[in-house]
């Protein structure tokens, strides 16, 4: 087992193995958590907080661990939410906040896989 990055980056060498070409960008994603899972490597939320509060829209850092049994990493992913639905909007965007944390890590090319998104899950 290797560090974070070091897992991170054979993970990302090898992608085209593990991912079929009709995958859709959830199944991408859910591939390469097991993957990672796989290598010893956990995502876990770990908090969020409210940067900034307007009328109608709030500023919010979602704080997310990586870690295996040796190493730990927090990232933190801010990602603008709106405020009717809040707390329902919460866990959703913790998933977007993982899923935009892994494209970048990774590199991942989301025009690939940007026809299987739902409307609603853009990123």
């Amino acid at each position: 087992m290797g560090t974070i990055k070091e897992i991170l980056t054979n993970v990302k060498s090898n992608i085209t193995y593990f991912v079929n070409n009709d995958d859709t960008f959830d199944i991408v994603i859910d591939k390469i958590i097991q993957k990672l899972n796989e290598n010893g490597v956990t995502i876990k939320n770990n908090g969020y907080e409210i940067l900034d509060f307007k009328e109608q829209f709030s500023k919010v850092l979602f704080k997310i661990k990586i870690a295996t049994m040796t190493e730990e990493v927090e990232e933190n992913i801010v990602i603008l939410m709106p405020n009717n639905e809040f707390i329902s909007s919460v866990i959703k965007n913790y998933k977007k906040a993982v899923i935009l944390y892994l494209v970048n890590a990774l590199e991942l090319n989301i025009d690939k896989y940007a026809q299987a998104l739902p409307a609603d899950e853009v990123i």
